[in-house]
């Protein structure tokens, strides 16, 4: 249907006549030659040595004591669990219990009417409130213990609508589930990353940085937030077998991001609450909402939105069947307009660097498109909009004023702790702010700067081995984007990277790794390249 609209029709000619005009133009020949030379003076650089051809070799790696340290827990928990896998493998299928919960979980019907027999005994013999609560916890209990997959699929539909406690847990139960399938079926080894050494450093500075913490109890907070977020992270890499289970998993977010943004577009029809900090009263004061949705602040929003809009591009790209196209366009709009009405600069900003960012990935001709789409989108755009967001800089608006001042505070409590920071999460921040306090009228949850913020909490080795650790996520999707013969894994890896340079992006004017449902998006994000370096090389080996 799409595929032969006037719509398309007259998009996909003006997009031939521009890239034939390019194509012949003296602009297009000196650009080409710009980057090229670009290209190879920063090839020829030490930066390009160090980040993209040169790694940590693996006999280096292997041979030093963290990496030891690293293996030792792996290797005493193999050696615990190898015999109890076996055993399990002997005596599970022959005991009563397993086989009664084969013959069940094989005929639905029989489940239901289970199922239905215990909820009407807990409705019964408990307080209702009690027996709703109980009933959730089985409904979710059990389809994540029996299949792992499902886990994941739920916590990607769950995680903006539960609390960040709930959504922990559902990562801890996933991780279970992971660890038990793992055991019975002898699977004890996980999938190996190239960027261990990064991962490890990053992971020991945060537990260092807790026990070191102003505040011990805040920091085992955050501890235990990047805990849960790296093991979804590690068993999404390693649960997942096929295109198809990632594409679903992939169609499963996108689905709940869409009722997010419905009901943030809902929220700006009718009117939703603001908080008065949320806008200038003199430059903004034409905006009298900005949508939030279930996640209470619309930057918060606008970070959730913004990881997910990449993938619905590339779901779009992959299309095959018209309709499916044009569900993907029309998701990744509405994802884009609700990221619009929160009316954060730092979100548009982070959209606009990963739409260049996909397009110079996809193909660099459709700029031309994207540069029409915005210059439209600007013209037709009410005053309010573009008011707000050429305040971006303004150190007269009120909200980048107190950004800077922010900053400045931050930067001073990093000079009293640059190795090691003050703690872990923005409690220990907290902690130790008044004590460097230049406005006396405020004060913040955190820095509104991601990378202040890590290095005020974990010192600047903690920043060192967080930026290591993003370029090696972002050399390996390069590389896999260089090398992959799949449309749907490679327009995938397009999809992942862009929404972590836009986040990134972001993380200018916001703390990214700070609310546990964005910090857990970010790491599955990432997670995303390394599974489709997984899955192009299982199809390599099978061909």
């Amino acid at each position: 249907m799409f595929a032969h609209s006037l719509t398309a029709r007259l998009t996909t000619k003006l997009a031939l006549f521009l890239s034939n005009c390019r194509k012949g133009s003296k602009t297009a020949a000196a650009l080409d030659r710009l980057a090229a030379s670009l290209s190879a003076v920063f090839a020829a650089s030490t930066l390009a040595k160090v980040l993209w051809h040169r790694d940590v070799s693996p006999p280096i790696w292997h041979k030093s004591l963290l990496y030891r340290l690293y293996r030792a827990p792996q290797w005493l928990l193999g050696k615990i669990l190898l015999p109890i896998s076996r055993l399990a493998g002997k005596s599970l299928p022959a005991s009563i219990t397993y086989r009664a919960y084969k013959y069940t979980t094989a005929r639905p019907y029989l489940l239901f009417i289970i199922c239905g027999i215990l909820a009407l005994a807990a409705l019964a013999l408990l307080p209702f409130s009690l027996a709703l609560k109980l009933l959730a916890a089985a409904a979710v209990l059990f389809p994540v213990l029996h299949n792992t997959g499902w886990g994941l699929f739920l916590l990607a539909f769950a995680l903006p609508f539960v609390t960040n406690e709930m959504l922990l847990l559902l990562a801890g139960l996933v991780g279970v589930s992971f660890a038990v399938h793992s055991v019975l079926k002898g699977r004890l080894k996980l999938f190996p990353l190239p960027v261990e050494p990064a991962l490890v450093i990053y992971l020991l500075t945060a537990v260092l940085a807790t026990l070191g913490s102003a505040t011990l109890k805040g920091s085992l907070r955050d501890l235990a937030m990047y805990a849960f977020s790296f093991l979804a992270f590690f068993v999404l890499i390693n649960q997942i077998k096929t295109k198809k289970e990632l594409k679903t998993f992939l169609i499963i977010a996108l689905l709940s991001g869409l009722l997010v943004a419905l009901f943030g577009i809902y929220q700006y029809l009718t009117g939703a609450p603001m908080e008065e900090g949320w806008i200038d009263p003199v430059r903004g004061s034409g905006i009298t909402v900005r949508v939030y949705s279930f996640f209470g602040n619309p930057n918060v929003l606008a970070e959730y939105l913004l990881m997910l809009i990449p993938f619905a591009a590339a779901l779009f790209f992959t299309a095959k069947k018209p309709q499916a196209k044009l569900f993907y366009l029309i998701t990744a709009c509405t994802l884009a307009l609700c990221l619009l009405l929160t009316f954060s600069r730092g979100g548009l900003l982070g959209l606009l660097v990963a739409a260049v960012f996909f397009i110079l990935l996809k193909d660099r001709r459709l700029i031309i498109l994207l540069l029409i789409a915005a210059l439209i989108g600007a013209a037709a755009m009410p005053d309010v909009f573009l008011q707000r967001f050429s305040s971006i800089g303004d150190p007269q608006d009120t909200s980048t004023a107190y950004r800077l001042t922010v900053w400045k505070e931050t930067l001073g409590m990093v000079k009293d702790y640059p190795l090691t920071g003050v703690g872990l999460g923005y409690q220990a921040f907290q902690k130790m702010y008044p004590y460097y306090m230049l406005d006396r009228t405020k004060r913040p949850f955190h820095s509104h700067n991601a990378y202040l913020q890590i290095m005020a909490e974990m010192g600047i080795i903690g920043l060192l081995a967080f930026l290591w650790l993003l370029a090696g996520i972002f050399k390996r999707g390069m590389k896999a984007l260089g090398t992959s013969r799949d449309k749907f894994l490679s327009h995938t890896v397009m999809a992942a990277l862009s929404a972590l340079l836009g986040i990134l992006t972001q993380g200018i004017a916001e703390v990214i790794i700070y609310m546990p449902k964005i910090t857990m998006l970010f790491w599955l994000t990432a997670a995303v390249i390394f599974l489709c370096l997984k899955l192009e090389s299982q199809e390599a080996d099978a061909s």
